[in-house]
């Protein structure tokens, strides 16, 4: 399954990255930072979900779901350039050719692998910069006295 090779990671840390972005952004310009991030981190869920759905679809669908990531995947590789260089690998679907859709598994994993990368980056975004309750760190000493 070439869609878990480098781009999934490339694609993967910018993801993550404009999440923490996102919630920096949000801490230093919105009132209830938390909350506003957790929706509009669904919504971008979601919007992140349309490539995946469409990659298994085949065809038209299949190549604008490509071009949708196309953007992100060509910034990506500025930083993270293929070990070598060359063209459109061998076999693969010429340009006038109708691309078959990926299978439903392979599609189901991505959809997946998405929204892990998503509730791992909203946990830890929403949890671990939290104010500590000072009322939770009081530990009783009436018993000690």
């Amino acid at each position: 399954m070439g869609q878990l090779g480098r781009p999934l990671i490339i694609l993967t840390l910018e993801g993550a990255i404009l999440a923490v972005i996102v919630f920096a952004l949000m801490v230093w310009l919105v009132p209830h930072p938390i909350r506003w991030f957790r929706i509009v981190a669904v919504i971008a869920l979601l919007i992140s979900l349309i490539p995946d759905l469409m990659l298994g679809l085949g065809g038209d669908a299949r190549r604008t779901g490509s071009a949708m990531v196309g953007p992100f995947s060509r910034f990506g590789s500025i930083f993270f350039p293929a070990q070598q260089a060359g063209g459109r690998p061998p076999g693969g679907p010429t340009p006038g050719q109708a691309l078959p859709g990926l299978p439903w598994n392979q599609v189901l994993v991505l959809m997946l692998l998405h929204t892990a990368v998503a509730v791992v980056c909203v946990v830890l975004l929403t949890t671990l910069t939290r104010e500590p309750d000072p009322r939770r760190d009081v530990v009783s000493t009436a018993g000690n006295i």
